[in-house]
C-alpha cells in the first residue's frame, strides 16, 4: 500500500455518519485535505501546534466529552514525533484537560485560556470547536445571499449555535479570532457537524441543505485545512496515526490501548465535569455513543497500520 493510500484508509475509518448528521457529502468535500494537514504537520521542522477545543453543552453548563479527549490524545502521542503541543480552552473545560494530561503522564504540556498570551505557533487546530455563523457578507452574494437572508434572521446573524441551534456565544471566549488573523500559522481544523471552526471552508448552502438547523449553525470561519469526522475525536486519531506514517515512526501500544482511552474518558467526566454533547449527561460516551462503538475507528486505525507493517 503506498504512503498515500494508507492516509485514505486512516482518513475513511473516521469518515462514518454515526449519528446520521447528513454528513455524506460534508466527508467529500475537501477529500486532500487530511494528507495535506499531516504531511503540513509531518514536514515542519521543530513544529508547535496549538489546539483550541471545548464546547458548552447548554441546559447542562459544562463542556461536552468529544474535543477535549481528542486534545489529550494528541497532547500523549504527536510529542513522540517531535511536535510540542499547548492546549488551548475556556475556563469550563480546563479542569477536563488537566486531569486527562496527568493521567496520560503528560503535565508538562501546558494548557492556556483563550484571552491569554499566546506563544507563537507553526500549526493551530480546532477540535470540536464551536465558531460564529454566516453574515450577509461572508456567504456567496449571487447564489447565496437572498436564501440566506430569508431564512436566518439577523439575530443569529455572526452567533455561536449549539447543533439544536441554541445561541451560546455568550457561555464561550472568543476563539474564531485566532483563526481569523493567523499570521504564519498554519490553520486546521476538525469538526463533525457543520458549526464548527473550519467549517467556514464548506459552502453555506451545503451544510444548509445536509445538516439539521445548518442555514443557522453553520460556522463562516475556514481554516487551511478541514478534516470533516463522524466524530471529532476520531478526527484527532486519525490525524496522530497520519504524521506517525509519514515521519516514519512506528506508534507504541498506548497509542491503540482502548483500556487506557477508557481510563482518561472517565476521569475527565467523573474529575473534569465533562458530559456527553448528545445526552448531556455524565457519562462514558460520546455523541451518544457507548464507549465499546466509540472506539472502533481507532481500533481499525491500529489494524490500518498493522496491516502495513505486516
Amino acid at each position: 500500500m503506498t504512503t498515500e493510500a494508507v492516509l485514505q484508509a486512516i482518513r475513511t475509518s473516521v469518515q462514518r455518519d454515526v449519528g446520521q448528521r447528513g454528513l455524506a457529502n460534508l466527508f467529500q468535500a475537501c477529500p486532500q485535505d487530511f494528507a495535506l494537514m499531516c504531511h503540513s504537520l509531518a514536514e515542519t521542522p521543530a513544529g508547535h501546534l496549538g489546539i483550541v477545543t471545548g464546547f458548552w453543552i447548554p441546559g447542562v453548563g459544562r463542556g461536552e466529552t468529544d474535543g477535549p479527549l481528542g486534545a489529550v490524545y494528541l497532547a500523549r502521542t504527536l510529542p513522540q514525533l517531535g511536535i510540542t503541543i499547548s492546549l488551548i480552552s475556556d475556563p469550563f473545560c480546563r479542569d477536563a484537560l488537566q486531569v486527562g494530561l496527568r493521567l496520560a503522564d503528560c503535565e508538562s504540556t501546558l494548557v492556556y485560556l483563550l484571552g491569554e498570551a499566546l506563544p507563537a505557533f507553526t500549526h493551530l487546530l480546532a477540535v470540536e470547536r464551536v465558531g460564529p455563523s454566516h453574515t450577509p457578507n461572508s456567504v456567496d452574494p449571487v447564489t447565496e445571499r437572498v436564501r440566506f437572508e430569508q431564512e436566518v434572521p439577523p439575530p443569529h446573524h455572526n452567533r455561536c449555535h449549539s447543533m439544536r441551534g441554541i445561541d451560546i456565544t455568550d457561555q464561550l471566549r472568543d476563539a474564531a479570532a485566532l483563526f481569523e488573523s493567523p499570521g504564519e500559522t498554519i490553520t486546521l481544523g476538525i469538526g463533525d457537524g457543520g458549526n464548527e471552526i473550519g467549517m467556514g471552508k464548506l459552502p453555506w448552502s451545503l451544510i444548509r441543505a445536509e445538516i439539521t438547523n445548518g442555514a443557522w449553525i453553520a460556522c463562516r470561519v475556514p481554516t487551511r485545512y478541514l478534516l470533516v469526522a463522524g466524530i471529532s475525536n476520531w478526527g484527532a486519531y486519525a490525524l496522530a496515526s497520519g504524521v506517525a506514517v509519514l515521519r516514519g515512526h512506528t506508534p507504541a501500544h498506548d497509542w491503540y490501548n482502548k483500556e487506557f482511552e477508557y481510563r482518561i474518558l472517565e476521569a475527565m467526566v467523573h474529575q473534569g465535569a465533562l458530559v456527553d454533547g448528545v445526552t448531556g449527561r455524565a457519562e462514558l460516551s460520546v455523541d451518544g455513543l457507548p464507549f465499546e462503538s466509540y472506539i472502533q475507528p481507532l481500533i481499525e486505525i491500529r489494524d490500518v497500520l498493522r496491516g502495513v507493517r505486516g
